[in-house]
């Protein structure tokens, strides 16, 4: 996850927060955060890139949209680890 995390930052060091790879890679993240259950850390995450998908490109696109979804799934799993 490390490296992960390093990506993610390189991202928005370089393209900025904001930036489609930036989004894409914190998603992923976020799942890894999820399955080595550290959930309040994946929940912050999630809640930063979900508003900056929906401000980026828009509330309807389809990032945006998915990424509700992921929002929604963290929600309901904060009891087991996200898969």
């Amino acid at each position: 996850m490390q490296l992960l995390e390093t990506t993610y930052a390189a991202f928005k060091r370089v393209v900025g927060p904001y930036h489609p790879y930036t989004l894409a890679c914190a998603v992923n993240l976020v799942q890894d955060l999820h399955a080595t259950g550290q959930q309040e850390d994946a929940d912050r995450l999630t809640d930063a890139t979900m508003d900056r998908y929906a401000e980026a490109l828009g509330p309807t696109h389809p990032e945006a949209i998915s990424g509700r979804a992921l929002s929604a799934r963290s929600e309901c799993s904060t009891d087991a680890p996200y898969t």
